[in-house]
């Protein structure tokens, strides 16, 4: 497999210019040059809202310590 890493992410919830809630995974410190300045958006259920996608966001903040991002193969 190509690149790998393992680190700390900043999970925040979005909206998109269709005015629909994401949630958004952006890696921080060294971890940023493992997307090249990009992040992971995670697509919500259609109907979901913003409080419901802030919910979530801080559920998953609670269970989640790390993300690991494999490239390549």
């Amino acid at each position: 497999m190509g690149l790998t890493g393992q680190g700390n992410f900043h999970l925040t919830v979005k909206e998109s210019h269709q005015g629909k809630p994401f949630l958004m995974l952006e890696p921080t410190g060294a971890n940023k040059e493992l997307l090249e300045g990009g992040f992971i958006a995670l697509a919500l259920r259609e109907g979901t809202t913003f409080a419901e996608a802030q919910t979530l966001a801080d559920e998953m903040r609670k269970h989640i310590s790390e993300a690991t991002i494999a490239k390549g193969g």
